[in-house]
């Protein structure tokens, strides 16, 4: 019901808006951040290191390790108050250390708190913590094909099947308030290597595998929603459509 509603309003936005106006772009900045690796399902010896630092790493396994590390590089964000929301950026860099260990030793899923002072331009807005949930699937390494629907020895499955990791906001997360709206830092999946974009990452066997985390601002009401692609896809057109027509009337007072 919030996705229509803010659907509704995007829209309405383009079409209705009678008045010069002009777009209301903040900066957010977040500092001081903290991440912790916790509350982790299955996995055998399951130990996390440098928790409560911007470069938290996490191992588990029996006759061998693997892993996870995260190193936050959160930069300032701009912020479209109009359309309510950030664009895409790179919240931190995510490594899977994905080396063989006994099968039934890996975990299953992993939370990560990320904890931060939240700035609006130079003013100390608040302390949030954003929670966010790694699913991981420890997957047979001789399957043919493999759990991603290719080969077994080619490609990311070239040393046995890749493993996958999928993530997700956690509604227990906190918020910060920017004019008078409840904000948080979304996420929506990664950036591959090869510069493509995923909701889902699959890692090489007995390799380093890294890419981005990547997020956004965004309401908090619509933190870690996920809407049909077609209402999704419309609902940013609707902010689009309504950023741009702001952006035209700025245009046209200033050289009217």
């Amino acid at each position: 019901m919030n996705i229509l509603k803010t659907l509704a309003a995007a829209t309405a936005l383009s079409v209705v808006m009678s008045a010069p106006a002009m777009a209301d772009v903040k900066t957010v900045s977040f500092t001081n951040i903290k991440a912790e690796w916790y509350d982790w399902s299955g996995g055998f010896n399951v130990v996390p290191d440098n928790n409560g630092t911007p470069d938290a790493s996490v191992e588990w396994g029996k006759n061998g390790r693997s892993g996870y590390a995260f190193t936050t590089t959160l930069p300032a964000i701009s912020v479209d108050t109009d359309i309510q929301m950030s664009g895409l950026t790179t919240i931190g860099e995510f490594t899977h250390f994905n080396y063989v260990i006994d099968s039934g030793s890996g975990i299953s899923s992993i939370k990560l708190k990320l904890l931060m002072d939240v700035y609006v331009g130079d003013d100390l807005v608040d302390n949030v913590a954003f929670y966010y949930s790694f699913n991981h699937w420890e997957t047979p390494n001789g399957s043919n094909p493999c759990a991603d629907g290719n080969p077994h020895g080619s490609g990311v499955n070239v040393n046995g099947c890749a493993d996958n990791v999928r993530v997700n906001f956690l509604q227990d997360s906190g918020s910060f308030t920017l004019d008078g709206f409840e904000y948080a830092l979304d996420v929506e999946g990664f950036l591959l290597p090869n510069g493509s974009e995923a909701t889902t990452f699959w890692t090489k066997e007995k390799a380093t595998n890294t890419a981005e985390l990547q997020g956004r601002v965004v309401l908090r009401s619509l933190a870690g929603a996920v809407p049909e692609p077609a209402t999704w896809a419309m609902m940013i057109g609707g902010f689009a459509i309504a950023g741009a027509s702001l952006r035209r009337r700025k245009t046209a007072v200033s050289f009217a």
